[in-house]
């Protein structure tokens, strides 16, 4: 029997520079940084940040993330949301303990990370296209036996919470299937 794994997700962080300090009054490092306090009496084998992780893509907020969590020494699964600069996220989260692997067996699970984020979408809208689609298809049958969790910044169910799910995934049917 293998030993149980412990999994800390983390979304929507809305990082901004620490000239503005905070988003519509509210101080978002401060806020991470009780967050990641509070979770490390569990000694998580995992952190799993999806998505949002600043809120403009400033590079000072990304630096802010990595300042933030390296220290911990968890390794780090990550994945872009709506208001990430992937290029600059992926520039920035591109060292230990930072895991750029989208795709990764840990214990008997599988995990899988996608990016639903459109880039040419200013409302925040999600979407999987059709060669992230065929590539999730793909391995799920490679790894059939595995138990999976699948993580994306864009919710495929409704909410029912009238301004969420105005901005969930887009054309989920096919998503939802697999």
């Amino acid at each position: 029997m293998t030993s149980p794994i412990t999994l800390v997700q983390l979304t929507d962080t809305h990082l901004v520079p620490m000239s503005i300090s905070r988003l519509r009054g509210f101080p978002t490092k401060d806020s991470l940084a009780a967050v990641l306090a509070a979770i490390q009496p569990y000694e998580p084998d995992y952190l799993l940040l999806t998505g949002d992780l600043a809120d403009a893509g400033d590079w000072e907020a990304y630096q802010q993330l990595v300042a933030m969590i390296t220290p911990l020494g968890i390794p780090c699964l990550w994945l872009p949301g709506n208001h990430d600069l992937y290029d600059r996220l992926a520039q920035t989260l591109n060292q230990p303990p930072f895991d750029a692997r989208k795709s990764l067996t840990i214990g008997q699970w599988r995990l899988i990370l996608l990016n639903s984020v459109i880039t040419t979408n200013c409302i925040g809208t999600g979407q999987l296209s059709a060669s992230t689609l065929a590539w999730l298809h793909q391995e799920l049958q490679a790894h059939s036996t595995h138990p999976t969790l699948i993580a994306l910044h864009h919710h495929p169910l409704p909410t029912h919470i009238d301004w969420l799910d105005q901005i969930s995934l887009l054309e989920p049917d096919t998503f939802l299937a697999m």
